[in-house]
C-alpha cells in the first residue's frame, strides 16, 4: 500500500512538472506604428519548434508561421530571417522582408516591404521593435 502511494505521489508530482514547465515565449512588441505579437513555442509533432508571428499596422493585420525544421525559416549570418507575412484577403495584403527576433533584449528588427488592399506601392519598413514578455 504504501508504495502505491509513493508511485501515486511520484507520477503526479511528474505530471506537474511537465505542466508548469516554461516551453513558451510570448513577446508583444511595437514602435508605436507598427505592434506584433511573436509566440514562440514547441510544434504539434513535440520534435520541433514554431513561431507564430502576427503583425498589426492599424485596422491591417497580417499573419505567418516560422518553423524550425524548414530550411527556408533559417537565419542568415546576421540573425535575420527571410519572411513572407500574409494579410487577409491572403496575397491580397502583406508584409515581404526579413525578420530578427532576439529574446534575450527583447527586440525584433523587421526590415522589408508592406503591402497594402492589393496596391503594388510598398511602404518601407525599416525598424526595431521593442518587446514586453507576457505570461
Amino acid at each position: 500500500m504504501k508504495n502505491l502511494a509513493r508511485m501515486t505521489l511520484a507520477i503526479c508530482t511528474l505530471f506537474t512538472v511537465n505542466v508548469n514547465a516554461a516551453d513558451s515565449t510570448w513577446l508583444v512588441c511595437s514602435d508605436k506604428t507598427l505592434a506584433l505579437s511573436v509566440f514562440e513555442h514547441r510544434s504539434d509533432d513535440g520534435e520541433n519548434r514554431e513561431t507564430n508571428l502576427t503583425l498589426i499596422k492599424g485596422i491591417h493585420n497580417f499573419f505567418e508561421t516560422l518553423l524550425t525544421n524548414d530550411p527556408s525559416d533559417t537565419p542568415d549570418a546576421n540573425g535575420f530571417q527571410s519572411v513572407w507575412i500574409s494579410g487577409t484577403p491572403e496575397n491580397s495584403e502583406f508584409f515581404s522582408g526579413k525578420i530578427k527576433i532576439d529574446y534575450v533584449t527583447k527586440k525584433v528588427s523587421l526590415v522589408g516591404d508592406l503591402y497594402f488592399d492589393g496596391s503594388d506601392i510598398a511602404t518601407k519598413i525599416k525598424t526595431v521593435l521593442n518587446c514586453k514578455e507576457m505570461q
